[in-house]
């Protein structure tokens, strides 16, 4: 019985990371601005695969920018082996920016390293 409620639990909490991943394509930039936000605050490589997928999904720079730098507050190892993979071919000067400042933030080891070098 405990399995099936923290089975049931963990059902509904990827349910939630799934819906505020699609809020961050919102039109209204508040609500993806929140879904942002929450999921920064979850700080699990869950949150930071959903980022992810929002970031392979997103066509808008600003909400790339926006998903670039809440990876870098998730500080995940998913996240960090996300924004390195970023810095490979990155065309953009702008973007690449981003990537390494939100490198920086994630307090890694692999990623001060990789800044390091």
């Amino acid at each position: 019985m405990a399995t099936q409620a923290h089975s049931h639990r963990e059902t509904t909490h990827m349910i939630h990371l799934e819906t505020l991943a699609e809020q961050i394509h919102s039109a209204s930039e508040n609500e993806s601005f929140i879904a942002l936000a929450a999921l920064v605050q979850e700080k699990s490589n869950d949150s930071a695969r959903y980022l992810i997928e929002a970031y392979l999904q997103c066509h808008w720079r600003d909400t790339k920018i926006a998903i670039i730098k809440s990876l870098g507050r998730n500080g995940g190892e998913r996240a960090v082996a996300f924004l390195l993979d970023l810095t490979r071919n990155q065309e953009d000067i702008g973007l690449l920016q981003e990537v390494l400042l939100a490198l920086g933030e994630t307090k890694s080891p692999l990623a001060a390293t990789y800044l390091l070098e």
